[in-house]
């Protein structure tokens, strides 16, 4: 792939940043305009016995990025993630364990570290909340159960409840991204979540509602469709 990476506060405006309000950097290049030539690869293998309401099976994700030093694309790095989720299935109801983790090795552009916090991390906090670091672990436990599996409404056919802890770290790698944008906003690095919520499946795939406290005890309400693994 090859990206041509700006910073801009607005979506219609040629304006670019070099640095955020704290002086900061936000890219390699001085005039805001980085350039970056990527390969990519990635492994999937998906064992789930459904792909809109899974109740057993694993699913695994491996993918890395390899940057390409070519012209004035002087930025090297390779970035490695990894994600395992299994479902066990208990009598009627499922558990789910989520492992991911992923780590950059060589330069780190702010845009490129790995934000934690928010939906897809730790709820309760929000996007990016609890650090942005060179390197990240995250892990998700959720216990399913069914509330009504016959639904007669019109597009859906079942609803399920949901409890679950999230957790992540930047393992102490914030002070690694360029611009150390996680340490100067003194995010913690560290942070879990606990919540709930209900699942609707419908002909659109499934729809999450789930409502989340962190350990800083800010409460947040999440609303979405499609699978989180």
């Amino acid at each position: 792939s090859y990206q041509r990476v700006a910073i801009r506060n607005s979506a219609f405006t040629s304006r670019l940043y070099t640095s955020d309000r704290l002086g900061n950097p936000l890219t390699f290049n001085e005039q805001g305009l980085d350039t970056l030539v990527t390969l990519n690869l990635g492994l999937f293998q998906d064992r789930r016995n459904s792909t809109e309401w899974p109740t057993q099976g694993y699913r695994f994700e491996l993918a890395t990025e390899q940057s390409i030093p070519v012209g004035s694309a002087d930025i090297l790095f390779n970035r490695l993630s990894a994600s395992f989720t299994q479902f066990v299935p208990f009598q009627d109801q499922t558990f789910v364990f989520n492992l991911q983790g992923g780590t950059i090795l060589g330069d780190v552009p702010p845009y490129q570290a790995f934000n934690l916090g928010g939906s897809d991390s730790v709820r309760g906090y929000q996007n990016g909340e609890i650090g942005t670091g060179q390197s990240y672990v995250q892990g998700t436990v959720e216990y399913r159960f069914p509330l009504i599996e016959d639904l007669d409404l019109p597009y859906s056919s079942a609803l399920s409840g949901t409890v679950f802890a999230d957790f992540a770290s930047d393992l102490g790698s914030g002070d690694s991204v360029y611009g150390e944008p996680g340490e100067v906003r003194n995010k913690p690095g560290n942070g879990f979540g606990l919540g709930l919520g209900v699942r609707l499946l419908t002909d659109f795939g499934p729809v999450r509602l789930e409502f989340a406290v962190s350990d800083q005890r800010d409460l947040s309400a999440i609303f979405k469709i499609g699978e989180r693994f």
